[in-house]
């Protein structure tokens, strides 16, 4: 979907999706990116933005000009300050949805690992909205999720998906 037309088109299946579905429905990740598609900056922008921040990784959906800084920004994997907001991010979502785990702790707590830490986010935000949603709801956006773990982050992530996200 990288048309204006396209767009619009989802968009408006979508929503009719949405209003003959039950009040406690909520909006698909990717409905950020077709309304990011079907306005201008800035306001597409901060779509995007949003997107990016909250699913890490779904961002195989955008296009190049879409991602624009988030692959720009690998090289930088060891920065403290890209590590401290991945750690407060985390204890946030920690204290917002009362989520215990000595895993993902002992995960943020290291310096790098960027995307496997935003990775381990992204699993856990959908976790989380999973749980809130109804049987019916939760078996029509069942997560399904294929990983090959290699090296050390592998080493860390899988442990994470055995037991925490059940």
């Amino acid at each position: 979907l990288h048309s204006h037309h396209e767009a619009s088109q989802s968009l408006d299946r979508y929503l009719e999706l949405l209003k003959a579905s039950k009040p406690s429905a909520m909006l698909h990740p990717w409905a950020l990116v077709i309304a990011s598609r079907l306005t201008n900056p800035p306001i597409s922008t901060k779509l995007i933005a949003t997107f990016i921040e909250h699913f890490p990784s779904q961002c195989v959906i955008l296009t190049p000009t879409e991602r624009g800084s988030y692959d720009s920004d690998d090289d930088n994997d060891d920065d403290e300050e890209i590590h401290e907001t991945l750690f407060r991010h985390w204890n946030e979502f920690k204290a917002k949805n009362a989520v215990v785990s000595d895993a993902t702790d002992s995960l943020m707590a290291l310096i790098g690992l960027r995307k496997v830490k935003e990775e381990v986010s992204s699993l856990w935000k959908s976790a989380i909205l999973l749980k809130k949603m109804d049987p019916e709801a939760r078996k029509e956006n069942k997560v399904v999720a294929n990983y090959v773990f290699l090296g050390n982050p592998g080493k860390l992530f899988a442990p994470l998906t055995k037991a925490e996200y059940s």
